[in-house]
This record gives C-alpha cells, sequence and structure tokens, in this order.
C-alpha cells in the first residue's frame, strides 16, 4: 500500500481518494488522504525547510537520504489481475551481471505467475546509446534463455518499445501536468541555480531547489516566454508530510517529503528525465511489478509522486540487492569479468549462468544448488530473495559450469567441443575434416606396426570415424573439464605421450625405481605374443581380462599394477580412465586414423608412403624388432659408423633387399621420414643420445627441409658435419672436451672448425642437436 499524508490547514484543497472504487495499491483508512497545494503568493522564505539528514554510506547514490524501512512489515504479492513485469536496461555497455540477474527474476516471477515479460530499451541518453549496444543486450538476453513476450524484434500492444520513439507521448502527460498545476515552468538559468546550491551550502541546508518558480504569475511566465528563456518542467513536490511503499522484498519504506525540492521533468531542450519517462512508462504499459535493482529505490519517490499526480495506478515494487565483490564493494570491471558476453566468449554455458544468477540472492529453500530454467520458472518465489547483498564468486561458478557441462546429453557436448575445436583451428574443414597435429608416444607407434610416417601437420579422417572417435574422446575428456576451452589442454594431455617428464618428476621417481623396466619388458612382450592387441579387439571386457592377466603374472594389483601400466601406456600419473584411452587410441590405429601426433600420417593416406606400405612393410618391421630383441642392431651401433654400415648389409642380405627396396623402408621405420639426412649418421646419433640418458622430445622434432631457417644449413654440408661430429665423438675427443668445461668446449670448437675449414659453424652444431633433442633440453644440458 502507498499512501502520502500532509497537513490539511486551510488554505490548502484537498483532494481524497475514495477507497471503495479505488484499486487496491490506492485504498486506505477512510482518513487518509493526499493534498496539493496550487500556490499563488510568494510569501515564503527562499530557505523555508530546515532539514538535518545524511548521506548513508551506502553503494546507492542520491541526493536523498536513505528511506526507513520497517522490517516488520513485508507486503504480499497482490492479484492485480495479468503479472506484467519489465525488464528496461539502457543500451550504453554491455550486459552486466547484475542487469542479468535483475532480468532474469523479471523473468521467473511472469513465467511463475503466467505473465509477461516486456523488454523495454531506455535510450534517452542519445550520446552514449548505440545500436550495437542494443542488439549486443538483445543478443545476450536471448543467450541466457530469457525469452521475452513484447518488445523490440517482437511488438506488441503498448509499443513502441524503445523510449526515443515514445517522445510524443512523454509531452503529452507533461502537458496534462502543467495544466493541472503539478508541474510549472522553471526559468532559472544554470548560473542562478549553482547559486542556490552554494548558498545552501553557506547555510548547511541540503541542495535542493527553493522553487523560485513555483509561484509566479500568469504574466511573469509570459515575459519569459516572450523573450524565448528557455525553461524546464518542474514537479511541485508538497513540502511536509511522508510517502510510504510497500516493497515486496525490503517491506514498508517510506521517505520524508521535506527531503525533496521541485524536480525536473522536462529539460528546456525538450527531452523528458529518467523518472518521468520510467513513471509514463509503466504505466502506460500496464506493468503490474517492477523489480529492479535497490540502487533504483531512491527513484520510487518521484516516481510515486508522478504516479499520484497523473492518476495513475501504483505497480508492486521489489528492490533486489546488489551483486557485490568478495572484498563486499560493488562489483566492478577491476574485479574482471563482470559481463554476459565475456562470460560467453570464455566458454561459460548458458543454462550454468542462469542457475548461478539466481542464486545470487534467492533460494528455495533446500541445500539443492543445480537448477534448469524450467526448475526456476517452477520454484522461483519472490518471498524468498534476500535483501542483503550477494557475493560473486567466481569459483563457484566455474564450478557450476562444469556440473551444467557433464550433465549435456553426449551429443550435445560433443557437438559444443567440436565447435569450439574449429573456431580455434583444432578441427579445419578442405576437402574433408582435419585434425591438427598435437602428440604421440613412441609405444602406440610401434602399437601401431610403425604405420606412420611425418610428413604434414594434419591428416584426414573420415566424417563416420571422426563422429565414433569425438563421442568417446568427449566422454574421456568431460569429468577432467569445467570449460569448454579446457577441452583444449584436456586433448592435448590426453594424446600426448610426457613419458621423460613424468619419470623426472618428485611424484614419477618412487614408479620408476618399482620395477618399471621389467613391467615395461612383460608389456612388450605381451604385445609382441599379439595378446594385448587381441584383448584390444574383444573391447573393455577384453581389457579387463588382459589387466586381470597381466597383474597376475607379475604378481601385482591396486596401484602396484596401475601406476606403472598408465605410466608407460599414456605418459602420464593422472588422466581420464586408462583403459578408455588405450581402447580409443588403438581404435583410431585400427581405423587408418593417427590419434594427432606432430606430423604424422598413416603411410596409406600418403602417395608417397602408400608404395612402402604396400611394398612389405611390415615384413621388415618384424624383422627390424626381431633383432633389435636379439641385440645385434644395438651391438651394430655401439661399433659406430663401420658397425651400421655392416649390419644394413647383413640384414638387407638376410631379406633379399638392397638399394631403393631397402633403405625406404629402413628409413620409414627408424625415422618416420622419407626423407632427411643421412640415415646411418641420424640413427647412430640418436642412439648415442639415447644411451647418454638424454631423451628426444617429440614434439621438438621436424625435418630441416620443412623449415626456412634449416633448409640453408641443410644444403650447406649438414651431413658431412655430422658425420665428423659423430667421429670427433667416437674417438673420445668431444666427450673429453667437455669434461674440462667451457674451455675446454671453446678449445675443442676451434679445432673442430680448424678440420672442417670453417668458420662460425657451430650453427650447424646447435641445429644438428636440434633434430634430435628439444630446444630445452638441449639449453638445460
Amino acid at each position: 500500500m502507498a499512501s502520502m499524508v500532509v497537513g490539511s490547514a486551510s488554505p490548502w484543497l484537498r483532494s481524497r481518494i475514495i477507497p471503495e472504487v479505488a484499486h487496491p495499491i490506492f485504498r486506505q483508512s477512510s482518513s487518509s488522504s493526499l493534498h496539493y497545494r496550487p500556490r499563488n503568493n510568494r510569501a515564503f522564505s527562499l530557505f523555508r525547510r530546515r532539514l538535518s539528514f545524511s548521506i548513508s554510506a551506502s553503494s546507492v547514490n542520491s541526493s536523498l537520504p536513505p528511506p526507513t524501512p520497517d522490517k516488520k512489515k513485508k507486503r504480499v504479492v497482490d492479484d492485480l489481475g495479468q503479472v506484467r513485469v519489465r525488464f528496461a536496461p539502457s543500451p550504453t555497455g554491455n550486459l552486466h551481471v547484475g542487469g542479468a540477474r535483475t532480468a532474469l527474476f523479471n523473468y521467473l516471477f511472469a513465467r511463475s505467475k503466467g505473465g509477461k515479460f516486456v523488454l523495454r530499451i531506455e535510450d534517452t541518453d542519445l550520446e552514449r546509446s548505440t545500436r550495437e549496444s542494443e542488439e549486443a543486450l538483445l543478443h545476450d538476453l536471448s543467450w541466457l534463455g530469457l525469452h521475452w513476450d513484447e518488445g523490440p524484434g517482437v511488438g506488441g500492444d503498448y509499443g513502441p518499445y524503445r523510449q526515443s520513439e515514445r517522445n510524443v507521448l512523454y509531452k503529452q502527460y507533461a502537458e496534462e501536468l502543467l495544466k493541472s498545476g503539478h508541474v510549472y515552468r522553471c526559468f532559472c538559468s544554470n548560473e542562478e541555480l549553482e547559486k542556490m546550491k552554494e548558498i545552501a551550502k553557506l547555510k548547511q541546508l541540503p541542495p535542493i531547489y527553493i522553487g523560485k518558480w513555483a509561484d509566479a504569475s500568469y504574466e511573469e511566465v509570459e515575459v519569459e516566454l516572450a523573450k524565448g528563456t528557455p525553461y524546464t518542467y518542474r514537479f511541485r513536490v508538497p513540502k511536509e508530510g511522508s510517502l510510504q511503499i510497500d516493497d515486496l522484498i525490503r517491506g514498508e519504506v517510506s521517505w520524508n517529503l521535506n527531503t525533496l525540492g521541485d524536480f525536473v521533468i522536462m529539460r528546456s531542450n525538450g527531452q523528458p528525465v529518467y523518472n518521468f519517462c520510467v513513471t509514463v512508462d509503466d504505466a502506460t504499459m500496464s506493468i503490474s511489478h517492477v523489480i529492479r535493482a535497490e540502487e533504483h529505490l531512491p527513484n520510487t519517490l518521484r516516481q510515486a509522486l508522478i504516479y499520484k499526480a497523473l492518476g495513475f495506478q501504483m505497480p508492486c515494487f521489489a528492490h533486489v540487492s546488489l551483486i557485490l565483490a568478495p572484498d563486499r564493494s560493488k562489483l566492478s570491471k577491476r574485479h574482471g569479468a563482470t559481463s554476459v558476453g565475456q562470460f560467453r566468449e570464455m566458454g561459460y554455458l548458458p543454462q550454468a549462468m542462469v542457475n548461478y544468477l539466481a542464486l545470487l540472492g534467492w533460494g528455495d529453500g533446500t541445500e539443492n544448488e543445480f537448477f534448469t530454467l524450467e526448475q526456476l520458472v517452477e520454484k522461483f518465489s519472490i518471498d524468498r530473495v534476500n535483501k542483503s547483498g550477494a557475493i560473486f564468486d567466481s569459483t563457484k561458478l566455474r564450478w557450476m559450469n562444469g556440473q551444467h557441462l557433464r550433465s549435456l546429453p553426449s551429443e550435445e557436448l560433443t557437438k559444443l567441443i567440436g565447435e569450439h575445436w574449429k573456431s580455434t583451428g583444432i578441427l579445419t574443414e578442405s576437402e574433408g575434416l582435419f585434425i591438427e597435429v598435437l602428440s604421440l608416444s613412441i609405444f602406440l607407434l610401434n602399437l601401431l606396426y610403425f604405420n606412420f610416417i611425418q610428413t604434414t601437420s594434419e591428416f584426414w579422417v573420415s566424417d563416420e570415424m571422426l563422429c565414433v572417435i569425438f563421442a568417446e574422446v568427449v566422454q574421456l575428456l568431460k569429468d577432467g573439464i569445467d570449460l569448454i576451452p579446457d577441452s583444449d589442454k584436456a586433448l592435448s594431455n590426453l594424446l600426448s605421450y610426457p613419458l621423460y617428464a613424468t619419470l623426472a618428476s618428485p611424484e614419477g621417481k618412487p614408479v620408476l625405481q618399482d620395477g618399471l623396466p621389467e613391467v615395461a619388458a612383460s608389456l612388450l612382450a605381451t604385445y609382441d605374443s599379439g595378446e594385448l592387441l587381441g584383448a584390444l579387439e574383444e573391447g573393455h571386457a577384453g581389457w579387463q581380462k588382459w589387466v586381470k592377466s597381466f597383474g597376475k603374472s607379475l604378481k601385482r594389483k591396486g596401484k602396484s599394477l596401475f601406476m606403472p601400466l598408465r605410466v608407460l601406456l599414456t605418459g602420464k600419473l593422472h588422466g581420464p580412465d586408462m583403459g578408455a584411452s588405450v581402447l580409443l587410441l588403438h581404435k583410431a590405429g585400427s581405423s587408418n586414423v593417427v590419434a594427432a601426433q606432430a606430423g604424422f600420417v598413416t603411410l596409406d593416406d600418403s602417395p608417397e608412403g602408400k608404395p612402402v606400405l604396400q611394398d612389405g612393410l611390415p615384413e621388415v618391421a618384424a624383422s627390424l624388432l626381431a633383432t633389435y630383441d636379439s641385440g645385434e642392431l644395438l651391438g651394430a651401433l655401439e661399433e659406430g659408423h663401420a658397425g651400421w654400415q655392416k649390419w644394413v648389409k647383413s640384414f638387407g642380405k638376410s631379406l633379399k633387399r638392397k638399394g631403393k627396396s631397402l633403405f625406404m623402408p629402413l628409413r620409414v621405420l627408424l625415422t618416420g621420414k622419407l626423407h632427411g639426412p643421412d640415415m646411418g649418421a641420424s640413427v647412430l646419433l640418436l642412439h648415442k643420445a639415447g644411451s647418454s640418458n638424454v631423451v628426444a622430445a617429440q614434439a621438438g622434432f621436424v625435418t630441416l627441409d620443412d623449415s626456412p631457417e634449416g633448409k640453408p644449413v641443410l644444403q650447406d654440408g649438414l651431413p658431412e658435419v655430422a658425420a665428423s661430429l659423430l667421429a670427433t665423438y667416437d674417438s673420445g675427443e668431444l666427450l673429453g672436451a667437455l669434461e674440462e668445461g667451457h674451455a675446454g668446449w671453446q678449445k675443442w670448437v676451434k679445432s673442430f672448425g680448424k678440420s672442417l675449414k670453417r668458420k662460425d659453424f657451430q650453427t650447424h652444431i646447435t641445429v644438428s642437436a636440434r633434430k634430435l633433442w628439444s630446444q630445452s633440453s638441449i639449453e638445460e644440458r
């Protein structure tokens, strides 16, 4: 209930509201009256109202003192016919989360009452309002699922729905108030108004307008009009009494009328002021409930006076608390992302945003925190909205987004992640679907029959197989991600094989020391026998059976079995389900789909590689593994270049192969490439690196042929330098120099350059090394 009471001493004109015919919002006791005075004399003091009040140190900025709430009283939602609420943003920037929550509460209230949700654009700030901001607001609301029943793009019976298109209506009602005496023309200049403020300040009075033109005669006004003096329309405010409203959230709130001077409703340029526009719009659009932020609470006094002066029905008011930062200050840009658009770009889901915003000041009375929009509509009640400030916790929002993400149907989540990967370039479309390179383990290369060749940074995947693999990838990844962009790192982690880094870590060392080499040997043995591959062909049941049998053979179980298995098969200590990961990679391999490796594609898909594959590559691979297992290949490599040459000749003879028929499959199997530097020198250097406890970081490999900077180095006699480098290594000269430290290194470099008749050749050595190790590894060593 809203009422206004003013002193009744003569010659005041009394205008009484008849309770029997008034709207319920106006009904009062029979003695309640509304009084106003059409002033016709100027016998009053310029500063007739001496006031004492203080501005509350709250987040509400206003020249008015804070209203006085009655904590004991709280209004009940009245039955005013059809519920009509509105959200009225200004298109001067992005939709803030505070505005989004206000829109949400209006939407939920309307839907829960079977009412209408109206969207109105308050674009009277012509300098700051833009159509781009308006379109962004509409897009954000639609993305959140807050679809309006009336408003821009939808229409309705109460349009237009932009304030800039309603000026004729505002002028009509301003003239009506002028004729009724509630409004008068004020011809005060800006200089006069400033002087009034200064005088008020000296007298320690509030800076309110003193009403200089409130009682001007008809003749005085006509003189100023004839001179063309600019004027504003000011609303006459009763100088005594009080006004109170029953706020649906805050209970009874009251103001003393002597705290408010006569305020402007129409500027001198003909533009209406915010409070006047809002009142006319809400009344003419039959808005039944005004649900808005508490910073608008001081505006309610002015709006209520305008409602009464025009004879409009007063809506119910509900002022929700502000959203605060963790430090309890008003949430702003300095606290990070604050707009809906920013959170959308960060990968948040609309249903998670809606769920979280609803809980900022509202709850259903249970411990449940997970709600869909439909469930919120069903459970929402304005009575359960809290009037204290709500803290915005970005960590809680991220957690909630993860909950909603994992609850999505597999097909929808797969689609979202697929669209994200397309936008970031992980997925591209060019004569089919491609997956950008990531990483693959050396062990998995063995697991997939060495059926790979390093040629490009992409590989082709059939649409059908892509759907199957993606669906399984998503199921593996979803438990470890809270935001869609998290899937980038999760996928990289899933397909990478950081074995060296894992075993070098504090967590990995105990695994290494707990018989990891023995487990690795047994794992390779079960692979060679075909037992592991056979189990993988049977799917999850086969995998489970194999793991049980493998653990039994090693007399291991639990962590003692699964930790070394995970490390060997995935290169990591933690991650998605190990069995599901291995099965997925096996499926990708057996379907001629490479699970994202830096430059690896199936030989089947390479025009140059296919003939190599068809020319008995699996047989060569089997013989190569056999000579490796027997120790013959390693023994030859220990003898250096001469030993390598001798082994190659013997290996070719055993296969009845020579020339290209021998060297091409050997190059592919040992280097993963069709072309490159001298194969023997490369293999020997890799062997030396391996036996020196230097692990080759696969993600760092590129062919010098494919490197703009590396190609000139390759063409400038790099193989000869590499051969000499191996020779000085075999002789022990290089190692001896390194033992002497930096001085020994400098001396060796000078001598090595002299023997090659080269200067500034350190680049060749560095590039050669970087072919084998990652940049970080060589710098560390």
